[in-house]
């Protein structure tokens, strides 16, 4: 849910830059011979590295980042095996970062609900009015002080009860007291 964007200089990486423009896998057998990599290729061959492979994170149309795997291995070239367990990670890391990024958004947006509850509560109990709430069966689901007050019902005894037993022509004939 913590998710944090990592962002980077996209022209410092030719071979991430093409991946995403061309929506395609990109794949350097030899970083030293390879012409995407002629600005970058002498400082990774320092590093040790040989090949790569980029592998873009996409959740529908949107471009969540990319996995890039550099090998330091005397073989070159990447198996197809290897290519689809990569874009098989990538699917399941969009899913996830997707998930994330959900969570998150929902969280906010469910503090957000409760807050803006809690102010209503408050008005709710707070106004002089009589104010009540009944759900769609005629039960009431709401009953403030001023209810209590004009109706002289405390709040428990009417919540889940039907409101027509709050129009009863005398107290005696109210259900409340039955």
């Amino acid at each position: 849910p913590e998710l944090r964007w990592l962002e980077i200089e996209i022209a410092k990486y030719p071979e991430i830059r093409k991946a995403i423009e061309t929506r395609q896998c990109v794949i350097v057998e030899d970083i030293r011979s390879h012409p995407l990599m002629a600005g970058v290729g002498k400082h990774l061959v320092g590093l040790d590295f040989q090949s790569i492979i980029v592998v873009r994170i996409t959740f529908g149309a949107d471009v969540l980042g990319t996995l890039c795997i550099r090998t330091a291995r005397g073989q070159h070239r990447f198996t197809d095996r290897e290519v689809k367990f990569c874009t098989a990670v990538a699917r399941a890391s969009a899913n996830a970062l997707k998930n994330a990024l959900l969570h998150r958004e929902v969280v906010g947006e469910s503090g957000r609900h409760r807050r803006t509850g809690e102010k209503l509560v408050k008005i709710l109990n707070n106004s002089p009015d009589l104010i009540l709430t009944t759900g769609t069966d005629g039960l009431v689901t709401e009953f403030n002080r001023g209810a209590e007050r004009v109706l002289g019902y405390p709040k428990d005894e009417v919540l889940g009860r039907h409101y027509r037993m709050l129009l009863a022509d005398s107290q005696e004939e109210s259900p409340l007291l039955e």
